[in-house]
């Protein structure tokens, strides 16, 4: 799937999270929908609403490094 297309659909759940999203949640939003879409995922809805409150683009992408891993073990 492109990019593009995982940017659609992860679009409602972005706009629902962001109005409420502090400054660095928004930045940190858009810090894992960055890295999912590259690796061809659609972020996960918990994904996101953990993103929306994450402090830091550090954490944001352990955040998402962590999320690869279960991810990864769950295929096998």
């Amino acid at each position: 799937m492109s990019i593009e297309a995982l940017a659609e659909k992860s679009l409602p759940k972005i706009n629902e999270l962001l109005p409420n999203a502090s400054t660095s949640g928004a930045y940190c939003l858009g810090v894992i929908c960055c890295l999912a879409w590259r690796d061809g995922i659609e972020p996960p809805a918990t994904l996101l609403d953990m993103a929306a409150k994450c402090p830091s683009p550090e954490q944001a992408v352990a955040l998402y490094d962590e999320f690869r891993a279960l991810r990864s073990g769950a295929r096998g």
